[in-house]
Protein backbone atom coordinates (compact mmCIF):
# COMPACT_ATOMS: atom_id res chain seq x y z
CA UNK A 1 0.00 0.00 0.00
CA UNK A 2 1.58 3.28 -1.12
CA UNK A 3 0.38 6.70 0.10
CA UNK A 4 -0.85 9.20 -2.48
CA UNK A 5 1.43 11.92 -3.80
CA UNK A 6 -0.23 14.71 -1.78
CA UNK A 7 0.12 12.77 1.46
CA UNK A 8 3.70 11.98 0.50
CA UNK A 9 4.49 15.70 0.04
CA UNK A 10 2.70 16.76 3.23
CA UNK A 11 4.70 14.24 5.25
CA UNK A 12 7.80 16.41 4.80
CA UNK A 13 6.09 19.08 6.93
CA UNK A 14 4.35 16.86 9.48
CA UNK A 15 4.16 13.12 10.04
CA UNK A 16 0.87 11.37 9.40
CA UNK A 17 -0.38 8.22 11.11
CA UNK A 18 -2.05 5.94 8.57
CA UNK A 19 -2.88 2.98 10.77
CA UNK A 20 -2.89 2.13 14.47
CA UNK A 21 -3.10 -1.26 16.09
CA UNK A 22 -2.30 -3.03 19.35
CA UNK A 23 0.34 -5.72 19.04
CA UNK A 24 -0.02 -9.19 20.53
CA UNK A 25 2.32 -8.04 23.30
CA UNK A 26 -0.10 -5.21 24.16
CA UNK A 27 2.02 -2.39 22.73
CA UNK A 28 0.77 0.25 20.29
CA UNK A 29 1.89 -0.01 16.66
CA UNK A 30 1.74 2.91 14.25
CA UNK A 31 2.15 2.92 10.48
CA UNK A 32 3.29 6.44 9.69
CA UNK A 33 4.54 8.44 6.75
CA UNK A 34 7.35 10.77 7.77
CA UNK A 35 9.48 12.82 5.38
CA UNK A 36 8.30 10.66 2.51
CA UNK A 37 9.11 7.37 4.25
CA UNK A 38 6.51 4.78 5.20
CA UNK A 39 7.60 3.41 8.58
CA UNK A 40 6.38 1.15 11.37
CA UNK A 41 6.81 2.46 14.91
CA UNK A 42 5.97 1.16 18.35
CA UNK A 43 5.41 3.46 21.32
CA UNK A 44 9.07 4.38 21.81
CA UNK A 45 11.10 2.97 18.91
CA UNK A 46 11.09 2.38 15.18
CA UNK A 47 10.31 -1.21 14.22
CA UNK A 48 10.90 -1.05 10.46
CA UNK A 49 11.92 1.28 7.62
CA UNK A 50 12.88 4.29 9.72
CA UNK A 51 15.87 4.70 12.05
CA UNK A 52 16.21 0.92 12.34
CA UNK A 53 16.51 0.67 8.57
CA UNK A 54 19.30 3.24 8.66
CA UNK A 55 21.09 1.34 11.43
CA UNK A 56 21.20 -1.86 9.40
CA UNK A 57 22.21 -0.09 6.19
CA UNK A 58 25.15 1.53 7.96
CA UNK A 59 26.08 -1.70 9.77
CA UNK A 60 26.15 -3.67 6.52
CA UNK A 61 28.37 -1.00 4.99
CA UNK A 62 30.78 -0.84 7.94
CA UNK A 63 31.12 -4.62 8.08
CA UNK A 64 31.41 -4.86 4.28
CA UNK A 65 28.58 -7.32 3.94
CA UNK A 66 28.80 -7.02 0.16
CA UNK A 67 32.12 -8.85 0.26
CA UNK A 68 30.96 -11.67 2.52
CA UNK A 69 29.19 -14.92 1.77
CA UNK A 70 25.58 -14.32 2.75
CA UNK A 71 23.69 -16.89 0.71
CA UNK A 72 21.60 -17.85 3.74
CA UNK A 73 20.36 -15.41 6.37
CA UNK A 74 18.51 -16.01 9.63
CA UNK A 75 16.65 -12.96 10.91
CA UNK A 76 15.28 -13.22 14.45
CA UNK A 77 12.77 -10.40 14.55
CA UNK A 78 11.52 -9.92 10.99
CA UNK A 79 9.29 -6.94 11.71
CA UNK A 80 7.82 -5.47 8.52
CA UNK A 81 10.84 -6.46 6.43
CA UNK A 82 13.59 -3.83 6.60
CA UNK A 83 16.48 -6.31 6.26
CA UNK A 84 15.04 -8.23 3.25
CA UNK A 85 14.34 -4.85 1.60
CA UNK A 86 17.94 -3.72 2.07
CA UNK A 87 19.28 -6.92 0.53
CA UNK A 88 16.89 -6.72 -2.41
CA UNK A 89 17.31 -3.02 -3.14
CA UNK A 90 20.98 -2.44 -2.32
CA UNK A 91 22.87 -5.72 -2.59
CA UNK A 92 22.09 -6.95 -6.05
CA UNK A 93 19.14 -9.23 -5.42
CA UNK A 94 17.26 -11.13 -2.77
CA UNK A 95 19.09 -13.34 -0.32
CA UNK A 96 17.59 -16.52 1.03
CA UNK A 97 16.20 -15.16 4.29
CA UNK A 98 14.45 -17.09 7.04
CA UNK A 99 12.53 -14.48 9.02
CA UNK A 100 11.19 -15.29 12.48
CA UNK A 101 8.45 -13.07 13.90
CA UNK A 102 6.38 -13.84 16.98
CA UNK A 103 3.77 -11.09 16.57
CA UNK A 104 1.06 -11.90 14.04
CA UNK A 105 -0.13 -8.28 14.08
CA UNK A 106 3.30 -7.12 12.91
CA UNK A 107 3.22 -9.67 10.09
CA UNK A 108 -0.24 -8.53 9.01
CA UNK A 109 0.93 -4.90 8.93
CA UNK A 110 4.01 -5.95 6.99
CA UNK A 111 1.91 -7.68 4.36
CA UNK A 112 -0.67 -4.91 4.09
CA UNK A 113 1.56 -1.84 4.07
CA UNK A 114 5.12 -2.96 3.28
CA UNK A 115 4.80 -5.73 0.70
CA UNK A 116 6.15 -8.43 2.98
CA UNK A 117 4.74 -11.16 0.75
CA UNK A 118 6.52 -9.84 -2.34
CA UNK A 119 9.98 -11.20 -1.50
CA UNK A 120 10.79 -14.27 -3.56
CA UNK A 121 13.30 -15.90 -1.24
CA UNK A 122 11.85 -14.95 2.13
CA UNK A 123 10.56 -17.75 4.35
CA UNK A 124 8.33 -16.26 7.04
CA UNK A 125 7.95 -18.30 10.21
CA UNK A 126 5.48 -17.17 12.87
CA UNK A 127 7.24 -18.39 15.99
CA UNK A 128 8.96 -17.35 19.19
CA UNK A 129 12.60 -16.66 18.31
CA UNK A 130 13.93 -18.10 21.57
CA UNK A 131 12.08 -21.37 21.03
CA UNK A 132 13.07 -21.49 17.35
CA UNK A 133 16.78 -21.01 17.96
CA UNK A 134 16.87 -23.87 20.47
CA UNK A 135 15.49 -26.36 17.96
CA UNK A 136 17.04 -25.04 14.74
CA UNK A 137 19.48 -27.45 13.08
CA UNK A 138 20.17 -25.47 9.88
CA UNK A 139 23.33 -23.36 9.50
CA UNK A 140 23.34 -19.78 8.20
CA UNK A 141 26.00 -17.48 6.75
CA UNK A 142 24.51 -14.48 8.53
CA UNK A 143 22.50 -14.52 11.78
CA UNK A 144 20.80 -11.28 12.81
CA UNK A 145 19.08 -10.65 16.14
CA UNK A 146 16.64 -7.75 16.24
CA UNK A 147 14.31 -8.70 19.06
CA UNK A 148 12.34 -6.05 20.89
CA UNK A 149 9.01 -5.57 22.60
CA UNK A 150 8.86 -1.81 22.20
CA UNK A 151 12.26 -0.78 23.63
CA UNK A 152 12.90 -3.91 25.71
CA UNK A 153 14.76 -7.06 24.69
CA UNK A 154 12.89 -10.24 25.71
CA UNK A 155 14.55 -11.78 28.78
CA UNK A 156 14.99 -15.14 27.02
CA UNK A 157 17.20 -13.46 24.40
CA UNK A 158 19.59 -12.07 27.00
CA UNK A 159 20.85 -15.37 28.35
CA UNK A 160 24.18 -17.09 27.78
CA UNK A 161 22.27 -20.12 26.53
CA UNK A 162 20.58 -18.07 23.81
CA UNK A 163 23.91 -16.64 22.68
CA UNK A 164 25.49 -20.10 22.56
CA UNK A 165 22.65 -21.29 20.30
CA UNK A 166 23.21 -18.28 18.03
CA UNK A 167 26.78 -19.42 17.51
CA UNK A 168 25.62 -22.98 16.86
CA UNK A 169 23.38 -21.99 13.95
CA UNK A 170 26.08 -19.85 12.35
CA UNK A 171 27.98 -21.61 9.57
CA UNK A 172 31.81 -21.73 9.74
CA UNK A 173 33.00 -18.26 8.80
CA UNK A 174 29.49 -16.94 9.38
CA UNK A 175 28.68 -13.65 11.04
CA UNK A 176 26.37 -13.06 14.00
CA UNK A 177 24.87 -9.57 14.52
CA UNK A 178 22.94 -8.57 17.64
CA UNK A 179 21.18 -5.19 17.56
CA UNK A 180 20.87 -3.27 20.83
CA UNK A 181 19.44 0.15 21.66
CA UNK A 182 21.40 3.07 23.05
CA UNK A 183 19.37 6.23 22.54
CA UNK A 184 18.79 6.63 26.31
CA UNK A 185 21.39 6.31 29.02
CA UNK A 186 19.63 3.36 30.69
CA UNK A 187 19.40 1.49 27.37
CA UNK A 188 23.05 2.24 26.56
CA UNK A 189 24.17 0.89 29.94
CA UNK A 190 22.05 -2.25 29.49
CA UNK A 191 23.57 -2.83 26.05
CA UNK A 192 27.14 -2.40 27.28
CA UNK A 193 26.49 -4.67 30.27
CA UNK A 194 25.06 -7.31 27.92
CA UNK A 195 28.13 -7.07 25.70
CA UNK A 196 30.39 -7.52 28.73
CA UNK A 197 28.48 -10.63 29.85
CA UNK A 198 28.39 -12.22 26.41
CA UNK A 199 32.08 -11.47 25.88
CA UNK A 200 32.72 -13.99 28.66
CA UNK A 201 30.96 -16.56 26.47
CA UNK A 202 32.86 -15.53 23.34
CA UNK A 203 35.91 -13.26 23.85
CA UNK A 204 35.85 -12.32 20.15
CA UNK A 205 32.55 -10.45 20.52
CA UNK A 206 32.82 -6.76 19.59
CA UNK A 207 30.44 -3.91 18.93
CA UNK A 208 29.95 -0.91 16.68
CA UNK A 209 28.23 2.30 17.73
CA UNK A 210 25.80 2.79 14.84
CA UNK A 211 23.69 5.96 14.99
CA UNK A 212 22.00 5.53 18.40
CA UNK A 213 22.39 1.75 18.59
CA UNK A 214 25.03 -0.77 19.55
CA UNK A 215 25.57 -3.52 17.02
CA UNK A 216 27.31 -6.50 18.59
CA UNK A 217 29.09 -8.76 16.12
CA UNK A 218 31.24 -11.87 16.05
CA UNK A 219 32.49 -14.19 13.34
CA UNK A 220 32.33 -17.94 13.84
CA UNK A 221 35.71 -19.57 13.37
Amino acid sequence: MKPGILLHLRSYFSEKILHEEISESGKALHVEINSGRLILNSENVNYSFGRLHDVFRKTFSLLRISGRKTDSVLLLGLGAGSVPAIFRNEYGGEKSVTGIESDQKVLEIGRRFFGLNEYKNLEIIHADACEFIHSCEKKFDLVIVDLFIDDKVPACAETEEFFIHLMKVAAPGGLVLYNRLGFREDLAQESLAFHKRMKQVNPELRYLRVINNYMLYVEKA
